[in-house]
């Protein structure tokens, strides 16, 4: 395995324009503080250098002078060889200055609203709940009453329409607080199920978010520097709002509701973000991602198979096409609900390893040695089955039968076409067409998942906390994804659905659009656990310190404004 912790050397350290401070120096201050909170929480230093791995020097650089996609592929061959354990070796080897003054609160909290990931309106939990299900927070108090006497428009699919709901329910808000003031307030957009929010085209995503900022800034009146937080396929989405508000301020277009909050605009964080997309989204969709493939292509086949009743039906041919829909629908559950165990494609491979072989090893040792519980044979179906139930209300299923089949096969086109603007192709394309402002502040968070199993190497990463290895999550959903991701992106180095290199921002992508970043490092948890203590619910948790990353975030801006 020696082999695979060689770094190369190339390129030049990339530095932030105006800011004087690399990307190597950024992700040292970030780390110093991080540590800082944990210590001050009760952390030990070993506990700490697992929830936060170290960057090493080669990989704060790009690896050639090209940019755009085929700067993306250059990446892909420079990281192929990198091993999670060894980023985490990393920073076990680099001593961190202890810093005081990390832990006082800030002197004007900054307020981050959470845009949420793909499919975030399958998700029971929220981003950061622990924050928001604070009500005796100093912003909660301060604010929910106000925000549950306005009201906005949320599209239902079970309606087919737009329905109106107080904004207390399509934000919720907290924030932490220390001795009486904030360190930061939260303000997550909440995608409820049927919404669409999390799905579709970037335009209609931003066309909500809108409209609802608008509303919610009318109520909402802080002295306060505001900056979204991009989760996951969240980033795309707030970028394009930010470009889109932009483009109206540049031509006088901006209405006031708008320019209320977007003038108090510092930044946009990216939380295991695509900035440049994910290579696994487009496998997804050309059938080459194993389990996540299949349940996309599943449930378009089932979807296309549905039958609309035509208008003057007999009772003869109503009862025909029912029949076969329900037909069709229960096949879908039966499969859905026979995955007991997450599968990795066929036929993929990495470094000449066998990736389905090396992940069904992987699973056999673990279970050997008693590092995981036997897998929740629901896990995905609990997911799918549960939104559906949710969204679609069978008990009107006949009174209402073609809204129920035309919302479904609605949520499949914009299924497609959300995962469509996460691939490298489509961002390249977005960020050639679009411009941000120049004094606009972009921050990168990246995470990984622990190494995969390989040539017998079991990683000490997988007892880590931060990464629930115990949990339905880890074992059914997560771990087959980082091993298509592995494939996908030929690195090791991904947080089980994005790469590292993809998800953090580099000025040399595209050198007519450079903006000032700070790169902030590499998590100790993987894509779900940057936000989120589960998805599946069963007796284990992910126990990643996200409270702590959020402070640790608002600390780190209030050190730029000094």
């Amino acid at each position: 395995m020696s082999s695979l912790l060689k770094p190369g050397l190339v390129g030049s350290v990339s530095t932030p324009s105006g800011t004087g401070q690399s990307s190597a120096d950024s992700e040292a201050r970030f780390r110093s503080i991080f540590i800082a909170h944990l210590k001050s929480d009760g952390y030990s230093e070993a506990e700490a250098c697992r929830l936060i791995f170290k960057t090493p020097a080669p990989f704060h650089m790009p690896p050639s002078g090209e940019n755009g996609l085929a700067l993306l592929d250059a990446f892909r061959n420079h990281y192929q060889n990198q091993l999670p354990y060894s980023w985490y070796f990393e920073g076990l080897q680099r001593e961190t200055d202890s810093d005081a003054s990390a832990q006082k609160v800030p002197s004007r909290p900054v307020t981050f609203i959470v845009v949420p990931g793909i499919f975030g309106e399958f998700i029971d939990q929220l981003p950061f709940q622990s924050v928001l299900g604070a009500n005796s927070s100093l912003f909660a108090i301060k604010w929910t009453s106000a925000l549950k006497r306005v009201q906005d428009q949320r599209y239902s699919l079970l309606n087919l329409d737009s329905v109106a709901r107080p904004l207390d329910q399509l934000v919720k808000i907290g924030s932490i607080d220390q001795g009486g003031r904030a360190f930061c307030n939260v303000i997550v957009l909440r995608a409820g199920g049927g919404s669409l929010e999390t799905l579709g085209s970037l335009e209609s995503n931003v066309e909500v978010y809108r409209r609802r900022l608008e509303k919610v800034f009318n109520v909402i009146d802080e002295d306060t520097d505001i900056y979204l937080v991009g989760y996951s396929r969240g980033l795309a989405v707030a970028l394009a709002l930010v470009s889109a508000l932009h483009e109206d301020n540049k031509a006088g277009k901006l209405s006031p509701a708008s320019r209320a909050w977007y003038s108090k605009l510092r930044g946009v964080v990216g939380l295991g973000g695509v900035f440049y997309g994910a290579k696994f989204a487009q496998d997804v969709l050309s059938g080459e991602a194993g389990a996540t493939s299949s349940i996309v292509a599943l449930l378009r086949d089932t979807v296309d198979r549905f039958q609309i009743v035509p208008d003057g039906a007999n009772s003869r041919e109503k009862g025909r096409i029912i029949g076969h829909n329900v037909a069709a629908w229960s096949q879908f559950l039966m499969r859905v609900s026979a995955a007991e165990r997450a599968e990795v494609a066929d036929e993929k491979s990495f470094l000449d390893n066998d990736l389905p072989k090396a992940y069904a090893s992987e699973r056999k040792f673990r279970l050997g040695r008693l590092q995981m519980s036997p897998p929740n044979a629901a896990g995905i179906f609990s997911l799918v089955n549960g939104f559906f139930r949710k969204t679609f209300e069978f008990a009107t299923l006949v009174s209402r039968y073609n809204d129920h089949v035309l919302g479904l096969k609605q949520l499949v086109g914009a299924v497609i076409t959300g995962v469509e603007t996460l691939t490298p192709r489509a961002r390249d394309a977005w960020w050639r067409t679009h411009e941000l402002p120049k004094d606009l502040l972009l921050f990168s968070v990246t995470g990984t998942m622990p190494d995969a199993y390989l040539n017998g190497f079991f990683s000490p990463l997988n007892s880590f906390a931060g990464f629930g290895a115990k949990s339905s999550d880890y074992d059914v959903l997560l771990r087959s994804g980082y091993y298509d991701a592995t494939a996908s992106e030929n690195t090791q180095i991904n947080d089980s659905q994005v790469s590292h290199f993809a998800s953090r921002y580099w000025e040399q992508m595209y050198p007519n659009h450079r903006y000032t970043h700070h790169y902030l490092g590499v998590l100790g948890t993987h894509h779900w656990g940057m936000a989120f203590p589960f998805m599946v619910r069963d007796e284990h948790r992910n126990r990643f310190p996200r409270r702590i990353l959020l402070k640790s975030l608002s600390v780190f801006i209030g050190s730029l404004q000094q």
